[in-house]
């Protein structure tokens, strides 16, 4: 069973049972994971993204994150293009000995409990000794109820989830760390582009990075099919942009980028599948 983010069972990850995730659970009292099809659709049968629960930003104001070396690790799932994203950037950035990562995977035979540990030593998280990444929700705000999402930043001395922001992740990397990084190191998010970088994602966000989502956990043909005229619109503008362009914005690879390429990779693997199921058999 896969959920949201292509988390798979496999033959090899079967050992880890649902009677050991619910164990796990128990212990750790975290509750099963809501399903976005039920929890986070509206009236009109449309899939409303759950807002982000750690938005606090980097930088340097008084209540902000600041950005440290090894205290922060990216919790991620190989097959989200949102926690894509972040690791991305950082190993682009040279930045691999400053932010950790740990990949997650299923809990239990059918992830009832969402992102776990099934590929590590006894299931636990091989930096803080979690089993669900929900652990860090819970130990960051115990009223928690929505799912843990990747990417999320964990302080790893704290054991706490930080910030879950994806629409604001890699630009946080790009900038509060830039001290950390190589002196070579590429410029993602330049200054002189930035305003328009920003005005660009935010039109990215609701079409094309979401827009294959809406379309695949929709529960209405009326929002399948204005999330199908959004998509596809759009990708005809990206197709007229990048005809002139090598990149989004000119010769050189942006923060809009990563964006754009880990989204089409995962429409093109993932999701042009699951809509077209949609399409021929019925929502």
């Amino acid at each position: 069973m896969a959920n949201a983010c292509g988390i798979f069972r496999t033959e090899e990850q079967a050992v880890y049972t649902d009677e050991l995730a619910e164990q796990f659970a128990k212990e750790a009292g975290v509750p099963p994971r809501p399903q976005e099809t039920r929890s986070e659709i509206d009236d009109r049968g449309a899939f409303i993204r759950q807002p982000n629960a750690f938005i606090q930003p980097f930088g340097e104001g008084v209540n902000d994150l600041k950005a440290e070396a090894n205290r922060y690790a990216i919790y991620w799932a190989h097959g989200c293009h949102w926690s894509n994203r972040p690791v991305i950037v950082r190993d682009i950035l040279g930045l691999t000995d400053v932010i950790g990562d740990v990949a997650t995977s299923h809990s239990g035979q059918s992830n009832i409990y969402g992102h776990g540990f099934a590929d590590q030593k006894d299931f636990r998280d091989p930096i803080c000794g979690a089993h669900f990444l929900s652990e860090f929700y819970k130990n960051a705000n115990p009223e928690f109820t929505g799912r843990a999402t990747t990417p999320t930043f964990v302080d790893v001395k704290e054991k706490k989830a930080v910030n879950n922001d994806y629409h604001r992740l890699t630009n946080y990397i790009e900038v509060q760390f830039r001290k950390f990084q190589p002196v070579d190191a590429p410029d993602l998010y330049p200054v002189k582009y930035r305003r328009e970088i920003d005005e660009f994602n935010d039109w990215l966000f609701p079409t094309v990075n979401n827009g294959h989502y809406r379309m695949a956990f929709c529960q209405s043909w009326e929002a399948y099919d204005e999330a199908y005229q959004d998509f596809f619109d759009s990708v005809e503008k990206l197709d007229q942009r990048l005809a002139e362009n090598r990149f989004l914005f000119g010769d050189y690879i942006t923060d809009s980028d990563v964006r754009l390429y880990v989204t089409l990779v995962r429409w093109e693997t993932s999701y042009y599948h699951r809509t077209d199921e949609k399409e021929n058999h019925g929502i």
